[in-house]
C-alpha cells in the first residue's frame, strides 16, 4: 500500500512556541503532536562533555 519514502514519524513538544510555529495540533494540556514524513526529517546529535 504505501512506499517505503511515505513513512510516516510523529513528532511531539511540550514547548507551545515551537508546536505554534510548525503547526502542531494539541494533544493534551502540555502536549502537542504532529506526524510527517520520514525524509522530511534530520535527526541529529548534539553531545556535551561532562566537566
Amino acid at each position: 500500500m504505501s512506499a517505503a519514502s511515505d513513512v510516516r514519524v510523529l513528532l511531539t513538544t511540550s514547548e507551545k512556541e515551537k508546536a505554534d510555529k510548525y503547526h502542531f495540533q494539541r494533544t493534551d494540556k502540555y502536549l502537542y503532536e504532529k506526524r510527517v514524513l520520514k525524509e522530511e526529517v534530520k535527526l541529529t546529535e548534539k553531545k556535551t562533555p561532562y566537566s
